[in-house]
């Protein structure tokens, strides 16, 4: 009787841990990808000036952040690491904490898309009289973040690795669900009280702040479980805390690549540069659009104006 419990025991361990082992590999084959979305992006928008909007800009931005979220901590760390034989426990602490600095910036990134855009949809007059200010969406968003980047940082050299998590976590919890209420202000006002001009072409700056923030969510959840509930708590609720977290992980880490997806199909010019990038051919239908204009093509930018049309008779 013990011998067929303990078979059925290792069986489920088997079974558990080949799972466990897929999931992984899954995971880390979604955060190639998601590096290599980054990367795109940030050729795409480099190479082509006629897409480079004050928007795309910071899309492109985003994509920088995130990529240096995904790399910068770990490549600095294998750096100091081979020079200096070993990095010192409070240099780990800081090296981990330029990450969440990198994440912070790109939700704060984000959040501004969506707010420049409601404000040329409705507040066209304030919009165009500021350009200065919404043209340094960058600069805001580090000013915006460095009072947790100060906070992180001296905490990384007072605290120990659990405290510090902790600390970082709620920090980037804080602004998340802070940038996540704004966009879910805009998106509600956007659905009751449309702009008295709607300008499609210009949706996008909205839309991929929104997808992106819903992909996130999840591992966010998650997270907040692990550390708010006990062991078997979590096990009650999740049943698999491990696979329920590699799974919210994977919907977080392919957010990027659902960012590069929206925007090609948002964009005629996305899509005829993805074409002139990567399979260095013409595009059908769009032999009139020159890619490499020395002015970025403003429509999805401005704010719509508004037309009307009159008619004249003419007696011949």
């Amino acid at each position: 009787m013990n011998a067929s419990e303990d078979d059925r025991g290792q069986s489920a361990y088997s079974a558990y841990y080949d799972m466990y082992v897929v999931f992984k590999v899954i995971l880390g084959l979604c955060f190639l990808l998601a590096i290599a979305a980054d990367i795109y992006l940030i050729v795409i928008i480099s190479k082509f000036k006629t897409i480079q909007t004050n928007a795309n800009l910071l899309f492109r931005s985003v994509a920088w952040c995130h990529l240096c979220y995904s790399l910068l901590g770990t490549t600095l760390y294998i750096t100091v690491t081979l020079l200096s034989y070993g990095v010192h426990h409070v240099g780990v602490f800081f090296l981990k904490n330029v990450d969440y600095i990198c994440l912070g910036v790109v939700y704060l990134i984000l959040t501004f898309i969506a707010v420049d855009w409601a404000v040329s949809q409705y507040r066209t007059n304030y919009y165009e009289n500021h350009p200065r200010l919404f043209k340094s969406g960058v600069p805001i968003c580090l000013l915006l973040a460095l009072p947790e980047t100060l906070v992180t940082s001296f905490a990384s050299f007072t605290v120990d690795l659990p405290a510090l998590t902790f600390l970082q976590f709620m920090c980037k919890a804080v602004s998340y669900f802070v940038c996540f209420v704004v966009l879910l202000v805009l998106f509600v006002v956007r659905k009751c009280n449309p702009p008295p001009t709607v300008d499609p072409k210009a949706e996008y700056r909205l839309t991929v702040p929104c997808v992106y923030f819903l992909m996130v969510l999840p591992s966010t959840i998650t997270s907040s479980a692990t550390l708010s509930f006990s062991t078997h708590l979590e096990d009650i609720v999740f049943e698999d805390g491990s696979i329920v977290g590699d799974i919210t992980s994977g919907i977080f880490v392919l957010a990027p690549v659902v960012m590069v997806l929206l925007l090609s199909r948002t964009s005629k010019y996305f899509r005829t540069a993805f074409i002139r990038c990567c399979k260095r051919k013409t595009v059908e239908g769009y032999a009139d659009d020159n890619l490499d204009d020395a002015e970025p093509v403003d429509g999805e930018q401005n704010p719509p104006v508004a037309f009307r049309k009159s008619f004249e008779g003419v007696n011949i």
